[in-house]
């Protein structure tokens, strides 16, 4: 009777030691006043942050542009973005009969930019180019009144916008310009645009055509491709390309008697014109 109580009491104990604890009982801990763990808070480190520095993207569409010319003039202009990033950009200066909406009316800033190249001409573009249009002062959206000479302060302040828009490089301005445009172009290029095409120009702001493109052929200078393109019978324009010279200077006198945007709004003297263009790019930026 003994050795039973004796083995009973043996087991009575063994279970008691291998049982739980109540004083090892774990006690519950709330999840939510857990420090979330490291890989919670810190991003890997091979995962770009955000920084001050970061650019803008490249817009899509057309960006409404204010801007001010020196004098402080209030001018407006439209940016159209290239399809490809660090694309030159071409600023597009229009005419007395008209304002910036010319050039997107014939169709030109679809086929500089690749937008629809095939509804300005069958002639296309082997890239893809930036276009930076603006209202002269007096003009459109832009301030100011009809004035030849504050028309010098507006371009010089669009090529300088033009070299701050996203996605250009802004070592590769031209400017493309229409009678008081054409004349504007080489007036106001300066250390900025890399060539300059002028559609009938007449020294309409007041500096001599040959005067403005003999300062390009300067031996101490970095000299620019330069196109003047006018029509037999415009007894400004005609005479105004043929007395300008240059070691990079082009000219062509067409036949007929149409003036400035009318050279590439009339189709087939459009399609005589746009060759020129086309080299002309490729010499200048390409």
């Amino acid at each position: 009777m003994n050795k039973t109580f004796a083995f009973l009491a043996l087991c009575l104990l063994m279970l008691t030691s291998c049982g739980p604890s109540t004083t090892e009982e774990p006690v519950p801990v709330a999840t939510e006043t857990l420090a979330p763990s490291a890989t919670e808070t810190t991003a890997p480190a091979d995962t770009p942050q955000p920084t001050a520095t970061t650019q803008p993207a490249v817009p899509t569409e057309p960006q409404r542009i204010e801007f001010s010319a020196e004098d402080g003039t209030p001018l407006v202009g439209y940016f159209y973005p290239a399809s490809v990033p660090n694309s030159p950009v071409i600023v597009l200066m229009h005419w007395a009969q008209g304002d910036q909406q010319d050039w997107l009316k014939i169709g030109m800033l679809d086929w500089l930019t690749g937008a629809n190249p095939g509804a300005f001409t069958t002639q296309l573009l082997p890239a893809s180019y930036a276009a930076f249009t603006f209202d002269f002062r007096g003009y459109g959206e832009s301030g100011g009144d009809y004035d030849a000479a504050g028309w010098l302060l507006d371009a010089k302040a669009a090529y300088e916008t033009a070299q701050t828009l996203p996605g250009v490089d802004p070592m590769r301005v031209v400017g493309l310009g229409s009678s008081i445009g054409a004349d504007a172009v080489v007036d106001s290029c300066g250390d900025i645009c890399k060539g300059a095409f002028s559609l009938s120009p007449g020294g309409y702001l007041g500096i001599p055509y040959a005067k403005a493109v003999a300062f390009f052929d300067d031996p101490a200078r970095s000299p620019i491709h330069i196109v003047c393109i006018a029509s037999e019978n415009d007894r400004e324009a005609a005479p105004t390309c043929k007395s300008a010279s240059g070691a990079l200077y082009q000219s062509a006198i067409l036949p007929g008697g149409l003036h400035g945007t009318e050279l590439l709004s009339d189709i087939p003297t459009r399609e005589t014109v746009i060759p020129y263009i086309i080299e002309w790019l490729a010499n200048s930026v390409n």
